[in-house]
């Protein structure tokens, strides 16, 4: 089974640089679909994660990703 993750890219994110990403782990979801509703609904909540934990950095996108695609995030840089 592959799991989706929310994958945070904060503004100034170059390839190859991880210091500016946040991988949400909890909650994960077993369908893409379920993981874009989460976001929806919830856009506050993960607005309010990332400036948290990156502050006076804006968002500049957020991702549904399965764990092979962060495996190869990790390897390969942003551009996954």
């Amino acid at each position: 089974m592959s799991w989706f993750y929310i994958l945070i890219v904060m503004s100034g994110t170059v390839a190859g640089s991880y210091e500016n990403l946040y991988v949400i782990q909890e909650p994960k979801f077993e369908h893409l679909p379920e993981c874009r509703v989460f976001v929806q609904e919830n856009v506050m909540g993960i607005t309010m994660l990332a400036q948290r934990e990156f502050p006076n950095i804006a968002i500049d996108n957020v991702y549904c990703v399965t764990e092979k695609a962060l495996k190869r995030l990790l390897v390969k840089g942003i551009e996954v």
